[in-house]
């Protein structure tokens, strides 16, 4: 009786399998690639959707003005209350370093007896300052929330001002602060969580150091968006590397942006256009932060942003809480060809329909 053997596979099949394998992976991975990145995109907009949607309801809930959340007043502190402490919502899934917030509220006054209650303003509030010495960031919450000046004095002093210094590490929602008056006039800061949580009253020139809560922001308000006479539906949240998008100069403080350096395009295509290349926000809190005379060659040398590499769209969250996905020519008009440039904003997009001019009360 004979034994048949099985037999084993050659060294030829072994082969031509792997070769298959490798050959199915070569053309599924880019696809699925493509797929990641298409839902870090949708989840997004759903995010900055959701953060809108917060802040809206917020202001309904208080009577809040418009031009006070979108503007002086900061818009993510708020929106995080409504969200039940919801921090994922203000950061896209394809940022590599979103921006570490202390998500508090100032409520200011300026004598030290609280007796000539000025306003609450937040840690995300547009006229902020923030500068980072590695894991050390320091943020400076501006006192002028509802004067005409507009916050303007950041470019100034901060003698009336509010400083909290923290180290974060990786994505940590609380941190321990020290929280103090830089200036030397009687105004009183009251400081309190997104809850509305007491952490420190009458904060003192000396200093204290308190937990704070931390939200990791990767979007901008568009500081054109609140005026008491824009109309329609202007751009009010977008992708961006500070806290505001000036999108035209308020005043003489503020000139407006280079849209080119300060938006972040991470969504769709990779894009190779000199001009589009983003800068790496040097923030402090005695001026714009940003470098004045780009170098003319097109290369941002020492403010590239090394870990930005810009796409085609980028997120754009409208005054009625729709988010639409848009491109860099969408957003503004500019010669790629000349890197120093600014590009000019798209008028409806950015400012809506107004006529007169900008009432910043």
């Amino acid at each position: 009786m004979k034994t048949l053997l099985r037999a084993g596979f050659t060294l030829i099949e072994v082969l031509v399998v792997v070769a298959i394998i490798a050959l199915l992976v070569a053309i599924l991975l880019p696809s699925l690639s493509r797929a990641r990145k298409e839902v870090q995109a949708t989840v997004c907009a759903s995010n900055m959707r959701q953060g809108i949607q917060g802040v809206v309801l917020r202001q309904a809930e208080t009577q809040m003005r418009k031009e006070h959340w979108s503007t002086n007043f900061g818009w993510a502190v708020h929106s995080l209350k409504q969200n039940k402490g919801q921090t994922e919502l203000f950061n896209c899934p394809s940022d590599p370093k979103p921006r570490p917030i202390p998500a508090v509220l100032d409520r200011l006054y300026t004598d030290a007896a609280g007796m000539d209650y000025r306003g609450i303003t937040s840690g995300d509030a547009i006229f902020c300052r923030i500068a980072r010495n590695g894991d050390t960031w320091t943020t400076d919450i501006e006192d002028q929330v509802d004067e005409t000046l507009f916050g303007g004095d950041a470019y100034y002093d901060n003698d009336g001002d509010f400083l909290i210094q923290y180290t974060v590490h990786s994505r940590e929602v609380s941190t321990p602060a020290k929280m103090w008056k830089p200036g030397t006039t009687a105004w009183r800061h009251d400081v309190m969580t997104y809850k509305n949580e007491m952490i420190a009253q009458n904060v003192s020139s000396s200093g204290v150091v308190k937990a704070v809560p931390i939200l990791w922001m990767s979007y901008s308000a568009n500081a054109s968006a609140g005026f008491r006479n824009a109309k329609g539906t202007p751009v009010l949240i977008v992708e961006g590397a500070k806290f505001g998008i000036f999108a035209e100069a308020l005043g003489a403080s503020y000139p407006s942006d280079n849209l080119a350096r300060t938006l972040r395009f991470r969504h769709g295509g990779l894009v190779k256009k000199p001009g589009i290349e983003g800068a790496e926000w040097i923030g402090n809190y005695t001026g714009s932060g940003w470098p004045v005379a780009p170098p003319q060659t097109g290369s941002l040398g020492n403010y590239a942003d090394a870990d930005y590499q810009p796409r085609d769209r980028m997120n754009a969250g409208f005054l009625d809480a729709h988010v639409e996905r848009m491109g860099w020519w969408e957003m503004f008009k500019m010669n790629p060809s000349v890197p120093t440039n600014k590009p000019t904003p798209v008028i409806p997009l950015w400012f809506g329909s107004r006529k007169g001019a900008i009432s910043f009360d």
